[in-house]
């Protein structure tokens, strides 16, 4: 190579793979896309997500009519082909089913939900009573022991 071509391409306005000409490379400051995607326009991944939750009817064996999204009614017909004995359908929705932890969600912890559920209720009572849980014993010995001219001196 001569010298001229060792101390600067872009000056000798050499041309080849990823070398450009000079008057089409892109100014300093200036987008390669300058109005962009317009305004209001969607994007595959959002079309994709309104296409799969737009509702379509489907009818049961019995001949009942329902309304379900696309997405929905995809994964019932995978799940029913996969149940009908269908290896493909079962090793399509396997892999989906463990990726989307649907197995820990139906295992049912059915101590934590009576002790929530007896929480809630004792809470409720409480409320309803218009008095602090800690207070409730003590305060309802005292009414029961005390007749109302010993509780209010002005009755006499």
């Amino acid at each position: 190579m001569s010298e001229s071509d060792q101390s600067g391409d872009k000056r000798n306005g050499a041309v080849g793979y990823r070398r450009p000409p000079v008057n089409r490379q892109f100014k300093p400051g200036q987008s390669g896309n300058p109005r962009g995607r317009p305004k209001g326009r969607k994007n595959l991944p959002t079309t994709f997500a309104d296409v799969l939750s737009r509702p379509i009817k489907v009818r049961d064996r019995n001949g009942k009519t329902r309304t379900l999204t696309k997405l929905e009614a995809i994964i019932e017909s995978i799940t029913n082909k996969a149940l009908a004995g269908d290896a493909n359908a079962f090793a399509k929705i396997m892999p989906w089913a463990e990726k989307l932890e649907v197995f820990n969600r139906l295992t049912v912890d059915h101590d934590a939900i009576a002790a929530s559920a007896s929480e809630r209720l004792h809470r409720l009572l409480v409320g309803l009573a218009g008095r602090p849980p800690e207070n409730q014993d003590s305060t309802s010995q005292k009414e029961s022991q005390s007749t109302p001219a010993q509780a209010d001196p002005k009755m006499k």
